[in-house]
């Protein structure tokens, strides 16, 4: 069973550090330090994934740049950011649909389930930690939906001859042999188990904050899920870690059409990190037609210096993807 952090939130000039669940694998538990949000990215993680900064009214995440990802494509290339400060950048975590074969143990009272056939690329320790488990078994009609948070993955290419697992009921380790299986995944979850299973199709997500990206090619092609947030460092390297703003005023010149022509203008997100205008110039490309989501809204007010709404070309925004 896994180890926890326990520790008091502290308040300084209103800026506070938040942990992330718990979850194995990750550097940083308890380091309560305040960061430069706008420094260069940390080649070591200094903060677990997902942790949440908040500066007053503006909310940061930190997470790892993967690199780049076309905006049909699959395969994320590990290049380093080009003027990516305060551009939208996206999560790329992909959920993985898992067959009934393939989930091996499932038992009433325990605290891990194992899996068979781990897919390729999550042949890792917690690679899956911090993720999620979810399913739909047959039996019994009102017990059959599962989820729990991933809290750690251990990976084995050959399975062992005996996994201690832990269950809840007699409070005690079980000795599971694992011996005939290969490229076995063993995940310890946040509680127990209900049931056993009967014949149940699950799938497997990752953890997000460990896989942010940058949509290249077009800003009218959407193909990922979500924006991870603004990215605040520049040109990050690739696979390094960096802080996300996602909620609050910010800064943003990457602009798909320039604002101000009307005033309160709602702010929607473009498939390559910028932003639009919800208005006449943004057409179809918006969350009533393609799914592009609304994003925030113009801070500023474009009608003072003149008397009349004026594009600007270096906005404030108020973003507004998640507190």
């Amino acid at each position: 069973m896994s180890s926890k952090i326990n520790h008091d939130l502290r308040s300084n000039a209103g800026r506070t550090i938040y942990m992330p669940e718990y979850y194995a694998g990750e550097k940083g538990f308890g380091n309560l330090a305040l960061p430069n949000v706008y420094a260069a990215d940390d080649a070591a993680a200094l903060y677990p994934r997902g942790t949440k900064f908040v500066a007053g009214e503006r909310v940061f995440y930190y997470g790892t740049y993967l690199g780049q990802l076309h905006n049909a494509g699959t395969t994320v290339s590990a290049t380093n950011g080009d003027d990516l400060a305060f551009k939208l950048l996206l999560f790329n975590a992909i959920q993985s649909d898992m067959t009934n074969g393939l989930l091996v143990r499932k038992i009433a009272n325990e605290l891990s389930i194992v899996y068979q056939t781990t897919v390729a690329a999550a042949r890792s320790n917690n690679f899956y930690s911090g993720g999620w488990v979810t399913g739909k078994d047959t039996t019994p009609a009102d017990e059959r939906m599962f989820s729990r948070y991933i809290v750690e993955h251990k990976y084995q290419a050959d399975g062992k001859s005996v996994e201690k697992i832990w269950n809840e009921s007699s409070k005690s380790f079980v000795d599971v042999d694992l011996s005939a299986y290969d490229y076995v995944s063993i995940l310890e979850l946040d509680q127990p188990v209900i049931n056993n299973k009967t014949s149940m199709a699950t799938t497997l997500m990752q953890n997000p904050w460990k896989r942010i990206v940058w949509q290249i090619d077009t800003a009218y092609a959407w193909k990922r899920p979500w924006f991870a947030g603004a990215c605040m460092h520049n040109d990050p390297t690739a696979t390094r870690h960096t802080w996300f703003q996602t909620y609050g005023p910010m800064f943003n010149p990457h602009l798909e059409y320039a604002l101000g022509e009307e005033g309160g203008q709602m702010l929607i997100g473009m498939a390559d990190g910028s932003i639009s205008a919800r208005n006449s110039n943004s057409g179809t490309y918006d969350r009533l037609d393609d799914h592009f989501p609304v994003v925030g809204y113009l801070l500023g007010d474009s009608a003072f210096p003149t008397g009349s709404c004026v594009t600007e070309l270096l906005p404030m925004m108020f973003l507004t993807l998640r507190r």
